[in-house]
């Protein structure tokens, strides 16, 4: 299977070359077998081409927030196109239609993320978590049910797990990057649990550390292991084997957010980071938790 990258993905869009980073995500993929890691590395470069669209700036422009939502309706016409035969031949629609082919992932996830992610072009606030929860189903949670398809067991426990890990996932990302998140306009902290801590969003834009704040992160952590907790012993030994990068992926993000604990939560600090030489220790204490404890 061919690896496409985001230059490749652009230049299928006819738009100028897109960044490429470092992920946890990645890491975790060198586990797999041949055929399933080219699958996964290349949705996951799609998938961070599209949210790339939506990140490449502020979108405080009318204009410019038009733009991103036309590009993106663009790839989701392309993604109709590989469904209906009709895709024209490129590098990039070779190597997406034989993954939807191969492993048989249905259309609508695929919408669905892409609706997500355009809800980062119109909305940077939300009121409650059952509102957050949804964005979060949308641009993470749906990963994890791609991933299934691709994993090759999309049973409702393995969905399950999938949703909650992307969850867990995503909830972690969100403390981590807050100050981050804030630079760029969005805040992804309910509104709800602002008033409940009493820390308001002026606070957070000056960057002030107090009990409220060590308060309201504490809460957010709550949800987040609350997550976490309901993808522990759910896998059979099989199940856990077809997912053990999800593992070293859950365990990668799980060692952020300690960190962030140990850090009494002052996210304003530098961005907490795992090292390169870490993630190999998480990753082979995985693989022997793996194959000695998980279910028969």
């Amino acid at each position: 299977m061919t690896l496409i990258s985001k230059n490749d993905l652009a230049k299928h869009e006819h738009v100028s070359g897109s960044k490429s980073e470092q992920s946890n995500f990645k890491f975790a993929f060198y586990v797999m077998e041949k055929e399933k890691r080219e699958a996964i590395f290349n949705i996951y470069t799609f998938f961070s081409y599209l949210d790339d669209i939506v990140d490449s700036s502020n979108n405080k422009s009318e204009k410019e927030i038009n733009e991103k939502k036309k590009r993106l309706e663009w790839w989701k016409n392309e993604i109709q196109l590989l469904y209906s035969q009709e895709a024209s031949l490129t590098p990039v629609t070779k190597t997406l239609k034989n993954i939807i082919v191969n492993f048989k992932i249905p259309k609508e996830y695929f919408e669905t993320l892409i609706d997500g992610i355009a809800k980062d072009l119109t909305k940077k606030e939300y009121l409650t978590f059952e509102e957050l929860l949804n964005y979060c189903y949308g641009v993470a949670a749906v990963v994890g049910i791609i991933c299934t398809y691709i994993f090759k067991d999309t049973s409702e426990v393995t969905q399950k797990y999938a949703i909650n890990l992307g969850y867990a996932l995503q909830l972690t990302n969100i403390i981590r990057d807050i100050k981050e998140d804030f630079a760029r306009g969005y805040i992804y902290i309910p509104e709800e649990d602002f008033v409940k801590f009493n820390y308001s969003k002026d606070e957070l834009s000056k960057n002030i550390y107090n009990e409220n704040f060590v308060d309201l992160m504490k809460y957010q952590q709550t949800r987040a292991l609350d997550f976490y907790e309901k993808t522990e012993g759910k896998l059979t030994k099989e199940q856990a084997n077809k997912f053990l990068a999800a593992e070293i992926m859950k365990n990668i993000y799980f060692e952020i957010l300690k960190k962030i604990e140990k850090q009494k939560f002052n996210i304003f600090q530098d961005k907490i980071k795992i090292s390169s030489a870490n993630k190999i220790y998480i990753a082979i204490k995985t693989i022997l938790k793996t194959s000695i404890f998980s279910k028969n």
